[in-house]
């Protein structure tokens, strides 16, 4: 997986619409450690919604379980969880891509600057 970029950072944070846009526009004016501030907080808000999604994934399987409606495994526990991980991969990865494409289409409006070979 290539870095992410602080763009690309915020777009998978979760934020409303508003607050995003607003950010992302001022990222232009922001200094280093502005900058620095934004990442470890878009890290905090995302480490957090994942750790909520878990958790609230857990205590429905134990609830099914109380309930009789199903029994799991140590291993489906670790399976739901890996899931809402590569959710947040597919998410990460989405972004990724849709940037590369605006870029690879910005280049080809412009012959005089091609992508590069790599």
């Amino acid at each position: 997986m290539k870095p992410i970029s602080l763009k690309q950072l915020i777009e998978i944070t979760p934020l409303n619409n508003q607050t995003k846009q607003k950010t992302l526009a001022a990222l232009p004016n922001l200094n280093q450690d502005q900058k620095l501030a934004i990442t470890r907080q878009c890290w905090k808000s995302i480490s957090l919604s994942y750790q909520v999604k878990v958790s609230a994934k857990f205590d429905e399987m134990f609830e099914e379980m109380a309930a009789g409606k199903a029994t799991y495994e140590k291993q489906d526990f670790q399976n739901a969880e890996n899931e809402l991980f590569n959710r947040l991969l597919v998410k990460i990865d989405q972004v990724q891509s849709q940037e590369e494409t605006e870029e690879l289409k910005s280049k080809l409006k412009t012959p005089d600057s091609p992508p590069p070979i790599e």
